[in-house]
């Protein structure tokens, strides 16, 4: 479930959130960050929303670096340890988890980090800034052991694994200086370890992935500071409402004078 969350999660946010606003006018300028003493549509509330939108978009980006490039490294330990269980026959691991992983995690931060531009958009408050911004964060947690969610908290000992990999990458590289050192090899020049990377298809994964959020990191934070006229949808329905209000009511206006004017015509 957790999986099918962080699939479907990001994109219909993105979807709902793109479709939300009113693109007709958007152009590029600053119209966004005018600040009108006292206005409550370009007072304060909404200079606040601004700089803050712009700051979470860096902290998030970055952030989302931070996690592929931490997933990544948990990763190669997981596939060093797969291939020595492999290697000394003791079991085998369906790698298809582990690459869809990789592939979900990465999937997951770069579409957050696309949708939150049109997000902060939508955003009527600094209140609203934060919670969609924490609200994202929270889909990168729910596949962690030590997430929010904490469903795998009691059941996964991290530092029983650590020791565990540690004990197994020492063991290795001992059973690699003795093979070295018969086949006369003293410098350790040979002594090298398997693929860092443990698959090439999932470190490639997490590869492009860094690369796409180092230009989002770019990106958008500049599309959300520079495109004004991007209005909510529901904004310009609230005045289409009041507009036919408005039009309703000059009409009532002029059919009662129209009435009294016959009245006065009769009498």
């Amino acid at each position: 479930f957790v999986m099918i969350v962080q699939i479907l999660g990001p994109p219909a946010i993105l979807i709902w959130s793109v479709y939300a606003i009113n693109w007709t006018n958007a152009r590029v300028g600053l119209g966004s960050w005018e600040y009108i003493p006292g206005s409550y549509e370009r007072g304060v509330s909404n200079f606040a929303c601004q700089v803050l939108g712009t700051f979470f978009l860096f902290i998030f980006i970055l952030n989302g670096i931070y996690v592929i490039r931490d997933d990544k490294q948990k990763s190669e330990k997981i596939w060093y340890v797969v291939k020595v269980f492999q290697k000394s026959s003791h079991g085998t691991v369906k790698r298809f988890w582990l690459r869809a992983g990789a592939m979900i995690n990465s999937w997951c931060v770069v579409i957050s980090a696309i949708c939150m531009a049109p997000c902060f958009m939508l955003s009527k408050s600094p209140k609203d800034i934060i919670f969609d911004a924490f609200a994202l964060l929270f889909l990168f947690r729910l596949d962690d052991v030590n997430g929010d969610l904490g469903f795998l908290e009691e059941q996964w000992d991290s530092d029983l694994f650590g020791t565990f990999y540690n004990d197994i990458r020492s063991q290795e590289e001992e059973q690699r200086r003795l093979e070295n050192a018969e086949d006369g090899c003293h410098d350790g020049s040979s002594i090298a370890s398997d693929d860092e990377c443990g698959d090439a298809w999932h470190c490639s994964v997490y590869t492009v992935a860094r690369q796409i959020l180092m230009i989002l990191l770019v990106c958008v934070p500049l599309f959300y500071v520079f495109v004004e006229g991007a209005e909510p949808r529901h904004i310009l329905d609230r005045r289409d409402d009041l507009h036919n209000k408005i039009q309703e009511m000059s009409d009532a206006i002029e059919y009662l004078k129209h009435e009294l004017k016959i009245s006065k015509e009769v009498r």
